[in-house]
């Protein structure tokens, strides 16, 4: 936790109190079985004090208890167990704010509060059936409502939650400090309207600090979201870790329609977002991992071929809820800051979505804006890494900025790729841009891919009806493809499909849109070594290019366009455009 947060004056406070605190103090550890609760302002001999639970401590307790009360101007550090069992109304770590600190809260034990419930087949039909979970309000570590925490909240250790209406880490007030869950450490909720990390309490509240959280995160259930961040950050907010959110009971597709037919309402439940953000965070957004290239020291630590140097985020989604939803919150405008790269979304890790059932959309990256109450990207989106996104008839999109939503430059180094397996007219989009976003430059130095399995659906790689995109600047590939697939394969009939691949489109544009596509240029993204030259795609543009009503110009100084030019009103000026290599010096200028 950085220093800068307090005066002089308030650190040397904090100084003595903590000296005092530390000479007045009974300080309590607890090495054996026990099922009476304990609080830091009664830890031992009628004293307050710190709490230690050692890795043979443990505290079991029963509906409406809590395990440990941090009440007083103390610390707490578990490294056993605190559990429950089918009971209700139950806190593993109370925290209440008000007091000098600093305070450090660790867990790097076990906190379980579970039920001995478990689904069953009650029709016989092959799928499990009734709700997830029983009980309600379970939370493992949660900060209540009122004066702020002082101090860290650590987690490097085990969480499992099973309860609705419940809760792995959930600060209800502001924590002037960090939130951090270390590598290897792992959280699991299973429940409906539950969150496994919750930031609560809108304006005013949130964490004064840094948020890092590299667990591996599972959620499952109705309405259950993985990070809910409900009031600003002022520093970073750090995603590493295996992440996976769904409300289904099974994520994985049966393979025959006739089993997906015989699914009931309960198997089709939708979760929540892994990632929803609705208020700012200073210090912008970044997923952890390799980036562009996979380097000797890709954490940036100074240190190479460290074990963690390869450990970043993949954020899994599996439902209709995007992998990373951002969304104003009708109170005030949100601001995503920049990171370290400059970027206020910066992906260097990987995310998945998938709607794994028929009939559910599917998204990787959702930002939404209100009137009054914008979001912004400094210096906008850069996904470095990987995203993708699979649908099964329905549309998928691979990042979809909304109304109100301002991204000054949209930026792929990595892969973009959206697919949709459909026999209807849905549509895959790798980049959709919706009416009143506003995103002016789109650069492309890696891969933007939309495929189609299917007849009569739609591919559609870059997609703008926000009318800002001036201009696109390709060193990549830009990729539309329609790939037929046979929904019958008994009758003989050779699938053909009649839908659209579009690489860009633009119809909707009134305003003047350059495209140029020019040689890539050498990149490193940690080191000074080019390692992924051999490996980047070929400059290309393949599907059709749809420019709109303004002065569109084409400048191809490198690779192909393969497809149809086509400029409002529907007039068509090229059917395919290759730069040749005599002509590289000199660009290829289609206007109209």
């Amino acid at each position: 936790m950085s220093l800068t947060r307090y005066t002089l004056a308030g650190l040397a406070v904090a100084l003595v109190g903590a000296a005092a605190r530390d000479a007045r103090a009974d300080d309590l550890t607890i090495s054996s079985a026990t099922t009476t609760p304990v609080s830091t302002s009664n830890a031992a001999n009628s004293s307050a004090g710190d709490i230690t639970i050692t890795n043979a401590g443990s505290i079991t307790i029963t509906a409406g208890q809590t395990a440990v009360t941090v009440d007083s101007d103390h610390e707490v550090s578990n490294s056993g167990t605190i559990s429950s069992n089918d009971a209700d109304d139950v806190i593993g770590i109370l925290l209440q704010g008000g007091f000098a600190g600093p305070l450090t809260i660790t867990n790097g034990g076990s906190i379980n509060l579970l039920e001995s419930y478990t689904q069953t087949d009650t029709d016989s039909d092959g799928n499990l059936d009734g709700p997830l979970a029983q009980g309600t309000n379970r939370f493992a570590i949660w900060l209540q409502a009122g004066a702020p925490f002082t101090g860290d909240i650590l987690h490097n250790g085990q969480i499992s939650v099973e309860g609705n209406n419940s809760g792995a880490i959930r600060l209800d007030a502001r924590v002037i400090g960090d939130l951090s869950t270390g590598n290897g450490s792992s959280i699991s909720m299973i429940g409906a309207d539950s969150v496994a990390i919750a930031i609560n309490g809108g304006v005013g509240e949130g964490v004064d600090g840094d948020v890092r959280i590299a667990s591996a995160v599972t959620t499952r259930g109705e309405n259950s979201v993985g990070l809910l961040v409900d009031a600003p950050i002022s520093g970073s907010l750090n995603l590493a870790g295996s992440w996976s959110t769904t409300g289904y009971n099974s994520i994985l597709r049966p393979p025959l329609q006739s089993q997906r037919d015989a699914l009931d309402a309960d198997d089709l439940l939708q979760g929540g977002a892994t990632v929803h953000v609705r208020h700012s965070v200073g210090g912008g957004i970044l997923v952890e991992g390799i980036g562009v290239e996979d380097d000797p020291d890709d954490d940036g630590d100074g240190e190479e071929n460290e074990a963690d140097d390869n450990f970043g985020g993949l954020l899994r989604v599996y439902g209709s809820a995007p992998v990373i939803h951002v969304e104003a919150d009708a109170s005030a405008p949100l601001t995503l800051g920049a990171t370290a790269s400059g970027y206020g979304l910066h992906i260097r890790g990987v995310l998945e979505a998938s709607g794994v059932y028929d009939n559910v959309e599917a998204t990787a990256i959702r930002l939404d804006g209100l009137a009054g109450f914008p979001v912004t990207t400094a210096g906008g989106i850069a996904i470095d890494n990987s995203v993708t996104v699979f649908s099964f008839e329905a549309n998928a999109y691979g990042v979809y900025v909304g109304s109100n939503v301002d991204v000054p430059e949209f930026l792929v180094r990595g892969t973009l790729v959206s697919t949709a397996t459909s026999e209807g007219l849905d549509t895959a989009y790798a980049a959709y841009f919706g009416a009143g976003a506003n995103v002016p430059l789109l650069t492309n130095d890696g891969s933007i891919a939309a495929y189609l399995y299917g007849e009569e659906g739609a591919a559609t790689a870059i997609f703008d009806a926000s009318n800002t995109l001036a201009t696109i600047n390709n060193t990549g590939e830009i990729i539309a493809l329609l790939i037929p697939t046979d929904d019958d394969p008994t009758d003989d009939v050779v699938p053909v499909t009649v839908g659209p691949a579009v690489a860009i489109d633009l119809s909707a544009s009134s305003i003047g849109v350059t495209i140029n596509q020019t040689e890539r240029a050498p990149f490193t993204d940690d080191d000074a070594v080019d390692g992924d030259a051999a490996t980047r795609p070929e400059t290309r543009i393949f599907g059709d290019v749809r420019l709109g009503g303004g002065a569109d110009t084409i400048n191809l100084l490198e690779g192909s366009i393969v497809g149809a030019i086509s400029f409002a009103p529907a007039r068509m000026c090229s059917t395919s455009i290759m730069a040749r290599p005599i002509l590289a010096a000199s660009p290829i200028r289609t206007a109209c």
